[in-house]
């Protein structure tokens, strides 16, 4: 396809190749398949609307995705419960650290170090926040 030149089928330009339709991403909301036909069919469509409507609207569908995400509670078995302390001086003994760091993901958001507010030796307990993630 010469540039400029619209398509006339489901061929189009992707990262400066002619794909077919199998190329394009999957599309999982009705909003980019009708962007899609539109750019595909209207001459006064142009590339550049495409992409930022495109852009707009996968915007959107992420953080759609975000919030319904569902964290996997297995992260949590075999560590959680009565013996949830000694279990975890278990992963310490082990240098599990890649399952400690996936438990402290699935449990904070964030971990939050505000500025000092007094000098002198010692870490100031008082700066940290810890935000949690939602247990739902």
């Amino acid at each position: 396809m010469a540039a400029g030149e619209r398509p006339t089928s489901a061929v189009v330009q992707l990262r400066g190749e002619e794909v077919g339709t199998g190329a394009w991403p999957a599309i999982i909301d009705p909003k980019l398949e009708e962007l899609k036909q539109l750019w595909l069919t209207d001459e006064d469509f142009t590339t550049a609307e495409f992409h930022a409507i495109r852009a707009v609207v996968l915007k959107r569908m992420k953080e759609r995705q975000r919030k319904t995400v569902k964290r996997p509670i297995a992260v949590l078995e075999g560590i959680a419960g009565p013996d949830a302390e000694s279990n975890w001086e278990r992963l310490e003994k082990e240098e599990d650290y890649a399952r400690m760091n996936a438990i402290y993901r699935f449990l904070f958001a964030a971990v939050v170090l505000r500025p000092p507010t007094r000098k002198g030796r010692g870490f100031d307990t008082e700066r940290v926040d810890i935000k949690p993630n939602p247990l739902d």
